[in-house]
C-alpha cells in the first residue's frame, strides 16, 4: 500500500512539472499582438510603425503623410498636429511620440485628410484596421453589393471618370465602362491617372458584359473592372442591409460649399445629410460647385451616376442657380461692392433668355431622373434669394427676378407631377441669420433650417 502511494505521489509530481503554467496562474499578461493595417490595400508591413491605445490602433504621422505625398505639421508645445493643413480631431485619442516616432490615432488621420472621400474598416478575421482615401471630389454612390462592395466616383464630369469598389475600409477595383461589347481590359498604366496610391498588382480582370444594361442605365455597354483581392475575398463581401435612400443631385447648395475650411470638401453637415439623417436614410450627395443645368444633363449620362439614382426612395434637385444668379455675377449685378445695381433692357433681355433654357433643361433632366428612376420621389427646390431686404437696390432688383424664375420652376414641377420644396420660404427675412455674409451660401444654420424642413416634408406622403 505504501508503494502504491509513493508511486502515484512519484506520477503527480512528473504531471506538474511538464504541464506548462499559463501566463493568467503564473500572475503575468501575454503580451498584446502587435495591431496590424494596411492604406489603399497596401499594408503596413513595418510593425514598429503601429501600436495601440484605448482600443485605437496609431500609426506613424510620417509614414502616412509619406505615403500619401502630403506634409504634417506637429507643434511641440501645444501638442497640435496638421495633415495637409487640417486639424487632426482629438476625439479618438492624442498625438503621441513613442519610441521616438510622432503617431496619431489611423482613424483621426483619415478623416482629417481623407474628409468624405476616405473609408474606414476592421478586418476581425485577419484583425486588420483597413482604411482607403479616395482621390478629390469622389463620393460613394451605391451601398455595398454582393462581392462588389460600394461604388465610389466623382460627380464632376462624371461620364468620364473612374469607379472605386470599396468594401470595409479597403479598395476593391477600379472600374470603367466602355460602349458596346470589349473582349480584353486595359492595363492600369492605360487608365487615366490616379492621384492617390493604389496597388500596383491587379489580381484578376472582369469583363462584365451587359447587352441589356442594368437599372438606370438600358443601353448595352461593358463594365470592366481591375480587381486587386482574390476572388475568395471577393466572393465574401456581403450586401448591405436595405434601407431607403436619398440622392441629392444640384450645385453648391447641396454640396455644401464654405462649411468646411477647405471649400472643396464635401460637408457632412450640408442639408441632405441633415435631412437624411433626420428621417433615417441613407445619403448620397451628388451635389457639385458650379453646377449648371446644362451640365447636370451631361452628368446625368454617367453610368456610375444612374446606377446611383436607379437605387434612390428619393432625390432632391438644387439646380438652377447658376443659370440666373451666375448670369448676374457676370453682369456685376450681384456684388456687394454694388449696393445699387443698374438694371438695363438688355440685362433683362439676357435673364429672359437664360429662364427660357432653364425651363427647357429643366424639364429634360425631370424627364431623364423618371426615366432612370421610375419609382423615385423626386422634389425640386426652387430657389431662395441670398439678399437681404436691408440692401433696398439689390433686393429690389434681386427678388422680382427670382420670384419670376420661381413660378417658371412651379410650372415645369406641375406639369411633370414633381414636387416642389419652398426652400424661397425658408430663407426669405432670414437672410442675415442663415447665410454666409456677403455670399450666396447658407451658413450652418442656413442648412440646418432648409435640412429640417426638407425632412418635414418628406415624412409625409405625397400624390401628384
Amino acid at each position: 500500500m505504501k508503494k502504491m502511494s509513493a508511486l502515484i505521489f512519484f506520477l503527480f509530481l512528473i504531471t506538474a512539472v511538464s504541464t506548462p503554467i499559463s501566463a493568467a496562474a503564473a500572475g503575468t499578461t501575454a503580451a498584446p499582438a502587435a495591431p496590424k493595417a494596411s492604406l489603399n490595400n497596401t499594408p503596413v508591413k513595418d510593425a514598429s510603425l503601429l501600436s495601440e491605445a484605448g482600443g485605437r490602433t496609431y500609426l506613424s504621422v510620417p509614414y502616412f503623410t509619406s505615403f500619401y505625398g502630403i506634409a504634417y505639421k506637429w507643434d511641440d508645445k501645444t501638442k497640435k498636429l496638421t495633415v495637409d493643413g487640417k486639424a487632426v480631431s482629438e476625439a479618438y485619442g492624442k498625438p503621441v511620440v513613442l519610441k521616438g516616432i510622432l503617431r496619431a490615432p489611423l482613424r483621426a488621420l483619415i478623416e482629417a485628410y481623407g474628409g468624405s472621400r476616405a473609408e474606414i474598416g476592421f478586418d476581425a478575421a485577419s484583425k486588420t484596421t483597413n482604411a482607403v482615401i479616395l482621390p478629390d471630389n469622389v463620393v460613394r454612390l451605391t451601398a455595398s453589393e454582393a462581392k462588389i462592395g460600394e461604388r465610389w466616383a466623382s460627380p464632376i464630369d462624371a461620364p468620364n471618370n473612374l469607379v472605386y469598389g470599396v468594401s470595409n475600409g479597403k479598395l476593391i477595383f477600379v472600374e470603367y465602362s466602355v460602349d458596346g461589347k470589349v473582349e480584353t481590359a486595359k492595363k492600369l498604366s492605360e487608365l487615366p491617372v490616379i492621384s492617390v496610391p493604389i496597388p500596383a498588382v491587379v489580381n484578376h480582370t472582369e469583363i462584365d458584359w451587359k447587352p441589356n444594361g442594368h437599372a438606370g442605365n438600358s443601353a448595352a455597354h461593358t463594365d470592366v473592372r481591375l480587381v486587386f483581392v482574390s476572388r475568395a475575398e471577393q466572393d465574401k463581401i456581403p450586401a448591405a442591409p436595405a434601407a431607403k435612400t436619398l440622392v441629392a443631385l444640384g450645385d453648391s447648395i447641396a454640396f455644401g460649399y464654405n462649411l468646411q475650411t477647405d471649400s472643396r470638401i464635401l460637408a457632412p453637415n450640408s442639408f441632405p445629410f441633415i435631412a437624411g439623417n433626420t428621417i433615417k436614410y441613407q445619403t448620397v450627395n451628388l451635389g457639385v460647385s458650379g453646377m449648371t443645368s446644362e451640365g447636370l444633363l451631361t452628368n446625368l449620362a454617367a453610368d456610375s451616376i444612374r446606377r446611383s439614382l436607379a437605387q434612390a426612395d428619393t432625390i432632391t434637385l438644387t439646380i438652377g442657380s447658376n443659370d440666373i444668379m451666375g448670369l448676374a455675377r457676370s453682369l456685376g449685378l450681384l456684388s456687394a461692392s454694388n449696393l445699387s445695381p443698374v438694371f438695363t433692357q438688355e440685362d433683362q433681355t439676357k435673364f429672359d433668355a437664360a429662364s427660357d433654357q432653364l425651363k427647357i433643361n429643366l424639364g429634360k433632366i425631370i424627364d431623364t431622373l423618371k426615366t432612370v428612376a421610375p419609382k423615385s420621389r423626386i422634389v425640386v427646390f426652387n430657389l431662395y434669394d441670398p439678399v437681404p431686404s436691408l440692401y433696398t437696390d439689390l433686393f429690389k432688383m434681386a427678388d422680382p427676378l427670382i420670384l419670376k424664375q420661381n413660378t417658371v420652376v412651379t410650372k415645369v414641377a406641375k406639369d411633370k407631377k414633381v414636387q416642389v420644396f419652398d426652400a424661397y420660404s425658408v430663407i426669405n427675412g432670414k437672410q442675415r441669420e442663415l447665410m454666409i455674409r456677403q455670399d450666396v451660401h447658407p451658413n450652418a444654420k442656413g442648412h440646418e433650417a432648409l435640412g429640417k424642413a426638407l425632412a418635414d416634408v418628406l415624412s409625409k406622403p405625397w400624390q401628384p
